[in-house]
């Protein structure tokens, strides 16, 4: 699976990461590739909750990968 958006808070990344981690507990072989980045205010968190989930739910990073910030010309190959 593949989400494309930047980390601003109301996106919710970390329940993403989480939701996917449900799904492969649920015998689901899925991974998820997280792209996307900006400069999001240090003081929403977004990026700290969303490392935790990553150190939580997938930390050796076997299902869940970031790629960061992907241009719109390059975005159709990640597609």
């Amino acid at each position: 699976m593949l989400y494309v958006s930047n980390i601003a808070p109301y996106k919710h990344h970390w329940n993403v990461v989480r939701g996917i981690t449900q799904l492969r507990e649920k015998g689901y072989d899925v991974r998820l590739t997280l792209t996307g980045g900006g400069n999001i205010d240090s003081l929403t968190g977004s990026q700290k909750k969303l490392d935790d989930a990553l150190q939580e739910c997938d930390p050796n990073g076997s299902f869940v990968y970031t790629l960061g910030y992907v241009s719109q010309y390059d975005l159709p190959q990640i597609l």
